[in-house]
């Protein structure tokens, strides 16, 4: 986040920063927040969970040396690689009630 910034304002301008995705400020809620501590680099997040279920353009990745792809994916088979904030989500939240 920047200084100042909402947590709205934040995911819409990452969204956009990251995939390119237009989202409006009135369809961002937040979801549920995890505690993540990645032991690999000693690492402690605390991490937001957003969501949005309207969108506008078509996903690309914007951020190369960070993301190679983006994918959809149904809720009944994500992947096994998931990063731990999202392991940590799912374990507590149903996606399918969001």
């Amino acid at each position: 986040m920047e200084f100042g910034e909402s947590n709205e304002t934040a995911a819409i301008r990452e969204a956009k920063e990251e995939t390119g995705l237009d989202i409006n400020t009135q369809d961002v809620s937040l979801q549920g927040v995890t505690n993540d501590f990645y032991q690999e680099n000693n690492k402690h997040y605390i991490t937001l969970h957003l969501s949005c279920h309207k969108y506008s353009g078509t996903p690309a990745v914007m951020e190369p040396e960070k993301c190679a792809c983006w994918k959809w994916f149904d809720l009944d088979s994500l992947p096994e690689n998931l990063m731990l904030s999202a392991q940590n989500f799912l374990k507590n939240h149903n996606l399918k009630e969001i």
